[in-house]
């Protein structure tokens, strides 16, 4: 058989082939370099000071190290433990594919941290206000270092850039529009570096 009768009676075959291969490299080839993550960690059910420590260091480290290494701010959504209002801004707000979609879209980490430690140092730090009083607190950092990882880890000056670029109580008025147009008007000037970071994922509570 001649070469071109073989390529005549395999053609079909080999264009599957060819459009099959396309479409494994074109996601890879046209995908967002960005994989954000939405890191979280709560202290919910966790008595062992020693554990809580190490977990706290877990998720405080990937989120400042993914800002750092990306020159991105990083917003920190810093709750009780058993707090209401929390859950149910995680559930309207954090949570939603909108709200998703925009911290990806600007480039934003995000830290949602269930830790009453956490909560109650920032909170004497930096006062939060323009809300209705309770948690949670809302903070948009610039990070500086990724080394101290006590309740004080947004809260020492080698850390973070200080004071916030934004600081605020909860306000029950929020929703993903309202809140991301705030987050939006307080976002810096700055340039996403060209490493992106890898093996980002959503860390489920």
């Amino acid at each position: 058989m001649s070469k071109s009768s073989f390529f005549q009676k395999n053609r079909t075959s080999l264009l599957q082939v060819l459009a099959l291969l396309l479409m494994m490299l074109l996601p890879s080839i046209f995908a967002d370099t960005w994989n954000y993550g939405l890191i979280e960690y709560s202290f919910k059910g966790m008595t062992s000071s020693s554990a809580k420590k190490e977990l706290r260091k877990q998720k405080v480290s990937l989120a400042k190290g993914y800002a750092i290494e990306n020159n991105r701010p990083l917003l920190l959504i810093a709750a009780g433990i058993n707090c209401q209002n929390c859950d149910t801004f995680e559930a309207k707000v954090i949570k939603n594919s909108a709200f998703l979609d925009y911290v990806k879209r600007n480039r934003i980490v995000v830290l949602v941290a269930q830790d009453d430690s956490l909560q109650g140092s920032t909170k004497n730090e930096y006062k939060p206000s323009n809300g209705g009083g309770g948690t949670p607190n809302i903070y948009l950092f610039k990070v500086k270092g990724n080394e101290v990882f006590d309740d004080k880890a947004f809260t020492e000056s080698s850390e973070v850039e200080k004071p916030p670029l934004y600081a605020s109580s909860f306000d029950s008025s929020w929703t993903v529009s309202s809140f991301t147009s705030l987050i939006s008007s307080k976002l810096p000037n700055m340039s996403l570096k060209s490493v992106a970071i890898t093996g980002a994922e959503t860390i489920a509570t």
